[in-house]
């Protein structure tokens, strides 16, 4: 007889035996003749297999089908025909029950550490000292022999704490994990030139250059100025301008620069001078040279008799910090002794007027007084070369010489040089003595150096120093950014900040300065879009989070009794506007299952239970599974109830083969 014509007939005997029997265990009083019962299913052979769905009774041409969590070899389903299973044998499971050791992480480990693993075991990767974990923390074995997730992460090195000269770093730690974000601050006083902040890239910063903390420098308090209290410090690179109060001067203008060069400025600080006061509104039978108003400290007035009238005074006065040295003098008729024949001088005395005067039109005597007792001395000035005596002596009424020398004085001064890019006022190619003239650059061009100079005594000026013209800036144009101050060109000098728009991260210099038509540096920074954070519900970032700078990492941390899936938290890195991963859903995790599984074994029970997390479940020996073999945290919830392991009620079923094999129902 053939094999097919045996399993035919097999098959209509067991049938027979089940339609004629009508007893189904527990079934026995809910299900018709022609359904079909659950015990009386072939068990699949092998410890992972089971059947679904699960129910007391099933109407003609119901399918159950085999489930396996490995390969299912033989029917993959039964199918009731009038109170009869479709086949009277059940299919073999070959089902996956661990996961091979998975790649252990270059300098990390895995705990627990073994060979082979059960399913639905729970591993978690670490690394070692000085490493920082990038990727999962954490992994299950799943059924098919499968690690869940299956990327194995990677440990990157962490960084040393840098180390800035007069600075810090912010957070302060004594190493940095990969990822991490520093940001360099200076001390107190002193002013960052350089990159702000840096990431560390698996053991090396990037960018790996150090700012550069430069000190401030402390203003000088200068009285009767705008700086006349103590000034906050001044920013390394910048430039103060400190300027005289209304009716000061520094002598040569009314503000000096002062340029901030590391703690140090470039020139001392200025001083203040008081400006004298005006002159009388004419001078008679003279004139006078270098009366312009305002008059500065240490500024000159020169005075010249007309022909026949004798200077008595002084020929020149200085103004000194707002007085005159001397007194204006006044020009008197030449030959007439004044007040002095008839009043007050003496025979031995000598006479102001009888004074030979000095040949020449600077020249002058000194003192200048009515009249001079014997054995006194008077000298003559000379803004030039004296040639001749250069003094008289009063010797009993008389003058030791009766002639006078000759001044051969430099009563100007040639035009100084002009500056390039710049010109003088007034443009003259000859001065008188005590002209002022002032400096000024061309359009786009700034002035370096004095302001002003005054032609002196000996044909020269002062300062003699011709100042320069350097080329001012265009203003630079930033992507997503500005300057501050906002300006269309800047000064030779001149120091900008960089800013970015809001919700951009400058990274690169923040300050640079205008030298000569080029900045310094001149590498522009780049602003980058910040990361705004999705809201996550049921986490720390359950409402709107600030935007989060570019390169900066944040952590998305579950609630207490929730989790990704693979974990309670997420980490997350800004780059230019993107995170680099999608935000995590933190869902609930599921309560835990009853403290014992009667009369079988389950897998995978271990809590907290997070989303997406399974367990099994195999009856022992003589029992049967009612439910399903694994049930499925979905989000808080199992996908299931709890299966129950069941003995076989005698008189329900009866077996044809070997232990969990088809089922067949015993005659009454």
């Amino acid at each position: 007889m053939s094999n097919l014509s045996v399993l035919i007939g097999f098959v209509l005997l067991w049938g027979g035996l089940i339609s004629i029997s009508g007893v189904k265990g527990n079934c026995a009083t809910d299900c018709t003749a022609s359904e079909c019962c659950y015990d009386a299913i072939p068990v699949p052979l092998g410890d992972v297999g089971g059947i679904e769905p699960v129910q007391v009774c099933y109407t003609s041409g119901s399918t159950v089908n085999y489930t396996c969590t490995g390969n299912l070899r033989g029917p993959p389903n039964q199918i009731c025909n009038n109170g009869a299973w479709s086949y009277p044998f059940a299919p073999t499971c070959e089902g996956v029950t661990s996961c091979p050791q998975p790649t252990v992480p270059s300098d990390g480990s895995i705990n627990p550490d073994h060979t082979q693993y059960d399913l639905y075991t729970r591993i978690y990767y670490a690394c070692n000292e000085g490493f920082s974990l990038v990727g999962p923390d954490e992994a299950v074995c799943e059924s098919g022999g499968t690690w869940n997730p299956s990327t194995t992460p990677s440990c990157e090195a962490s960084c040393d704490k840098p180390t800035l000269a007069n600075g810090y770093v912010d957070p302060d730690k004594t190493s940095y994990m990969n990822g991490e974000v520093l940001n360099y601050e200076c001390n107190t006083n002193y002013t960052l030139v350089g990159v702000s902040t840096t990431t560390c890239r698996n053991g090396v910063y990037d960018p790996s250059t150090l700012p550069t903390c430069f000190s401030m420098c402390s203003p000088h308090v200068v009285e009767n100025s705008d700086y006349n209290v103590q000034q906050p410090p001044v920013d390394h690179a910048s430039t103060i301008t400190i300027e005289c109060d209304q009716g000061y001067s520094t002598g040569t203008g009314t503000d000096q620069d002062l340029t901030c060069n590391d703690g140090n400025f470039n020139d001392d600080p200025p001083v203040c001078y008081e400006n004298c006061p005006p002159l009388s509104a004419t001078f008679d039978n003279g004139n006078r040279s270098g009366d312009t108003t305002p008059f500065y400290h240490e500024e000159q007035v020169s005075y010249r008799c007309n022909t026949g009238y004798s200077l008595v005074g002084s020929p020149v006065i200085t103004c000194n910090d707002g007085k005159w040295t001397d007194d204006e003098p006044v020009c008197k008729v030449s030959g007439v002794k004044g007040d002095c024949a008839t009043e007050d001088c003496t025979a031995s005395e000598c006479c102001y007027d009888a004074i030979p005067v000095p040949l020449g039109d600077v020249g002058g005597i000194e003192p200048v007084q009515v009249c001079y007792t014997s054995g006194s001395t008077v000298n003559y000035t000379c803004t030039g070369n004296l040639r001749g005596p250069p003094n008289q002596i009063c010797n009993n009424g008389a003058w030791s010489y009766p002639f006078a020398p000759t001044c051969e004085g430099v009563p100007s001064c040639l035009q100084p040089t002009v500056p390039s890019d710049g010109s003088i006022n007034p443009d003259h190619t000859q001065y008188g003595l005590y002209t002022r003239i002032y400096y000024a650059c061309n359009e786009g061009f700034s002035l370096v150096g004095p302001d002003e100079a005054v032609c002196e005594s000996g044909g020269t000026w002062n300062p003699s120093t011709t100042p320069s013209c350097e080329a001012s800036c265009d203003k630079p144009t930033l992507a997503n950014g500005y300057v501050d101050p906002d300006k269309t060109s800047y000064m030779n000098g001149e120091v900008l900040n960089y800013e970015c728009n809001t919700n951009y991260t400058l990274v690169g210099v923040s300050t640079t300065t205008c030298r000569n038509g080029v900045y310094d540096p001149s590498t522009l920074p780049t602003c980058f879009s910040m990361c705004s954070p999705r809201v996550v519900e049921n986490s720390d970032y359950n409402v709107q989070q600030p935007p989060v700078d570019h390169a900066s990492t944040i952590t998305i941390e579950c609630d207490h009794g929730y989790s990704t899936g693979t974990g309670t938290e997420q980490d997350l890195t800004c780059n230019d506007g993107n995170f680099n991963d999608d935000p995590p859903v933190c869902y609930e995790n599921c309560p835990p299952l009853s403290a014992t599984f009667d009369n079988g074994v389950r897998s995978g029970d271990t809590t907290p239970f997070y989303h997406e997390e399974q367990v099994s479940y195999l009856c022992n020996t003589g029992y049967s599974l009612v439910g399903s073999p694994v049930i499925t945290c979905n989000d808080g919830e199992w996908t299931d109830d709890e299966p129950v392991c069941k003995g076989k009620p005698s008189g329900c079923s009866l077996r044809k083969y070997t232990p969990r094999s088809s089922i067949l129902r015993k005659t009454p």
